[in-house]
């Protein structure tokens, strides 16, 4: 499994994503959020692509990704999953965001350094 911190606004917001199986992801979330046990959390992780849990405050929103997914829907995923934890950091924060500019930012702060954990520094297209 692999946990990737993204910090987004200041140093003080952050957003936590791991990457796992859904037995990592269900460990994972078991051991992190109150009220989940393994059970429930690994069907949840066997029902969905990735999740994001609101752990504000005290602790960072939570992004979970199933590393078994073929990439393309991985991709696809890991935004949405981006935007629901943007929405949670705002609201705790009491931002006001009419023209979407800081979900933006975030959601591509997300994509940048996992991408990045994950793959390294690649090239997107080479002939």
């Amino acid at each position: 499994m692999k946990t990737i911190l993204v910090p987004v606004f200041t140093e003080e917001y952050k957003i936590r994503v791991i990457v796992g199986t859904n037995t990592e992801m269900a460990k994972y979330i078991s051991r992190n959020i109150d009220d989940w046990d393994y059970e429930k959390a690994l069907e949840h992780c066997k029902e969905t692509r990735g999740s994001c849990f609101n752990l504000l405050p005290g602790k960072y929103p939570l992004i979970t990704l199933d590393s078994d997914l073929p990439y393309e829907m991985a991709l696809a995923t890991l935004p949405h999953e981006a935007s629901h934890a943007y929405t949670y950091i705002a609201e705790y924060m009491g931002i006001d965001d009419r023209n979407d500019e800081l979900r933006g930012h975030t959601i591509s702060a997300v994509m940048r350094y996992v991408l990045k954990a994950l793959l390294g520094k690649k090239k997107l297209y080479t002939k």
